[in-house]
């Protein structure tokens, strides 16, 4: 190869000198503001969110952009320091030095311009078409991964075998890396059948096993793997494309839009941005002339009628809500065990037929032993009688009241239980 040990002479050469000094400042660029959301992803606890696929290929492309700058700054650096005239006929140490730093140089260009290519599919997921492959890819990548498991055992074992049994007779085959490298290019095509079947290279050194060995091979690479690894692709892109069209209709759309249409739309928006009408009011002159319409606009009647029905209704609710509140704290001041009367008592029942069976046993223990006194004294501590026009008084007195309507509506209802049970005794 040749070297160049006067990079920056001509006109051409500053123009670069220009485009490498633009390109530094943009690496760099991008470099702060990379580690500038890393230390803010660290300061948040949220390193694990911002370290996804993209941003570690990110990262790696940009630490490659970073090396490649280093090595170009050295090797010009070391041109500077060992000035050589043109032409010359001597070896120099600094060509030697220039030249292994150059091939490094190179080196870590291809893997940064191969990382773009890659983060390219990252800016293809703006567009619905374009990010097509990216859906693909992130729908097959469990079946691809046990996939190239398969592959990569069949493949090394093909190559392992080509190696032991064709290596010492075919230069194709001499290493193990040779040989997937043949192995690997025969998968596309690039073998020679020769006039036998099978590779005619491999049937010249071995007319029994060179044969068995390629349309083995074939047969199982090409004939079942590949087709396994279009059909997962297939079912892939097929998921992304049903998952494309769902979102289109999600949005109101029959289908994703096209690139086409994207551009389109995007020069509508220049078109309309660029026309000057659209520039002739600022947003202070369209303030003030709002403002001034405001001014003249009646403001609309307030639904008075409906609103007081809504409130009185709203009203009524809160009361019956206090009041069934107050209820429930009375009832659960105290034990019902601890109460003379509690309302909750009523819900205790007993049919006719238990209490005919329980009469005829107790009637006659009862009979003659009733101390009229002693009951009506029960009665008067069990019950408190309140006037209905002294309401003052009634919060003050300790017990449960009962007005005197309501307590002789259940003795005219004991009355009556009390002749039904009789007469059902009698039958």
């Amino acid at each position: 190869g040749t070297l160049n040990m006067e990079p920056y002479l001509t006109e051409g050469d500053f123009i670069r000198l220009g485009f490498e000094i633009i390109f530094m400042i943009w690496v760099f660029w991008l470099s702060a503001s990379y580690v500038r959301a890393l230390i803010t992803a660290a300061l948040r606890f949220r390193l694990r969110a911002f370290f996804n696929h993209w941003a570690i290929l990110d990262g790696i492309n940009y630490a490659c952009f970073v090396v490649f700058i280093a090595l170009r700054v050295t090797i010009i650096q070391e041109i500077l320091n060992n000035a050589v005239e043109v032409p010359v006929n001597e070896y120099k140490e600094v060509f030697e030095n220039v030249d292994g730093r150059t091939r490094n140089q190179l080196t870590v260009n291809f893997l940064s311009i191969l990382l773009c290519i890659f983060r390219f599919f990252k800016y293809y997921e703006f567009q619905p078409r374009l990010q097509i492959v990216n859906k693909t890819m992130a729908a097959s990548v469990v079946h691809l991964y046990h996939f190239m498991v398969i592959f990569i055992v069949i493949f090394i074992g093909f190559s392992a075998v080509g190696y032991l049994n064709f290596g010492t007779s075919s230069r194709d085959f001499s290493t193990l890396g040779y040989a997937m490298m043949a192995m690997f290019e025969s998968l596309f095509g690039n073998f020679d059948l020769g006039p036998t079947i099978g590779n005619g290279n491999l049937a010249y050194i071995n007319n029994i096993m060179g044969p068995i060995f390629f349309i083995t091979w074939i047969l199982v690479s090409v004939m079942v793997l590949f087709n396994v690894f279009v059909a997962i692709l297939m079912d892939g892109y097929a998921s992304a494309k049903e998952e494309g069209q769902a979102e289109a209709v999600k949005a109101g759309k029959n289908q994703p839009d096209a690139v086409s249409d994207d551009v389109v739309q995007f020069l509508l928006k220049m078109v309309q941005a660029l026309d000057r009408r659209s520039w002739k009011y600022s947003d202070t002159t369209l303030l003030h002339a709002l403002k001034q319409m405001d001014e003249g606009i009646e403001d609309p009647p307030l639904p008075t009628d409906k609103m007081n029905k809504e409130l009185k209704k709203l009203k009524s609710k809160q009361e019956e809500i206090q009041s069934r509140i107050h209820y429930l704290e009375k009832m659960t001041e105290d034990e019902i065990a601890d109460l003379p009367f509690h309302p909750f008592w009523n819900r205790k029942a007993v049919t006719m037929d238990e209490l005919a069976h329980v009469v005829p046993q107790i009637s006659k223990e009862l009979e003659g032993h009733v101390d009229k006194d002693e009951m009506s004294e029960m009665w008067q501590d069990t019950f408190k009688f309140v006037p209905e026009n002294d309401q003052g008084n009634q919060d003050a007195e300790e017990g449960p009241e009962v007005k005197m309507e309501e307590l002789k509506s259940f003795l005219a209802q004991l009355v009556s239980e009390n002749a039904k049970m009789r007469s059902k005794l009698r039958q």
